[in-house]
């Protein structure tokens, strides 16, 4: 199997707070990756320092082989954050917001053709939210909003996409929809998905792999420490882990 990323003995604090320490993962081509752990783990930090927003104290981090820091396309790569609260009240359309994760591909100073038009529809149609197109984001439930800034990622077709806590504040009834749709992009698509959330009991029959950060380190449960991982609540004794199969 192809190997897609690299974490390579990982270190990160923020002042005197060690949050990451020597972590070790690798995340190959078609994985569905699920990253659970108590609030303050690192879980997103380790997102932040993948996509290179976040230096690393120690260690590399590679995607499709290249490390962070010299990687040119990022397109390659999608991040959707937890909420998309920079949006919120902003007086713009589904298309509008969308269609301008196009950048990359127009240059500046260019103006949208018919082209990146048809290019907004398909990544809508792909989230099931082509219906849409013309509403004001501000408008939508929390659920179809989250749905548009996967569509807002998936205009540029990623190989891998990093997703904090997509089903944040989307209502009960909207969550399995949202893992039923990362699940179709993962095998239609072929999008590699890393995914950070707190529903254990839900993720495990939508997920691949699960890993869990703790200790500042990052360890891959079996399905039977899923089961069980609910009522563990990310405490474990850490020589029940297997570590190293996130290597």
């Amino acid at each position: 199997m192809k190997e897609i990323l690299r974490v390579n003995n990982l270190s990160f604090g923020y002042d005197d707070n060690q949050v990451l320490k020597n972590l070790n993962l690798t995340i190959n081509e078609g994985d569905f990756v699920a990253i659970i752990g108590e609030n303050g783990s690192g879980k997103t930090t380790l997102f932040k320092l993948i996509i290179n927003e976040l230096i690393p104290q120690e260690g590399e981090i590679y995607l499709f082989g290249t490390n962070v820091n010299q990687l040119k396309d990022w397109t390659k790569v999608g991040y959707v954050a937890q909420t998309p609260m920079q949006y919120s009240d902003f007086p713009a359309t589904v298309k509008e917001i969308v269609r301008a994760n196009l950048y990359s591909k127009m240059g500046i100073f260019q103006f949208y053709n018919k082209e990146h038009t048809e290019l907004t529809i398909q990544a809508l149609k792909k989230v099931n939210m082509e219906d849409n197109l013309n509403r004001q984001f501000s408008k939508l439930s929390r659920g179809q909003q989250q749905r548009v800034m996967i569509a807002r990622v998936m205009i540029n077709q990623p190989k891998i996409m990093f997703l904090d806590e997509p089903t944040a504040g989307v209502d009960v009834n909207a969550i399995d929809g949202i893992y039923h749709l990362l699940k179709q992009l993962n095998e239609q698509e072929k999008v590699t998905i890393c995914i950070i959330t707190h529903d254990v009991a839900k993720i495990g029959q939508f997920a691949s792999r699960v890993i869990c950060i703790e200790n500042k380190d990052a360890y891959e449960l079996s399905k039977e420490e899923i089961q069980n991982e609910i009522y563990y609540r990310h405490r474990h004794n850490v020589r029940t882990l297997q570590k190293g199969r996130t290597e």
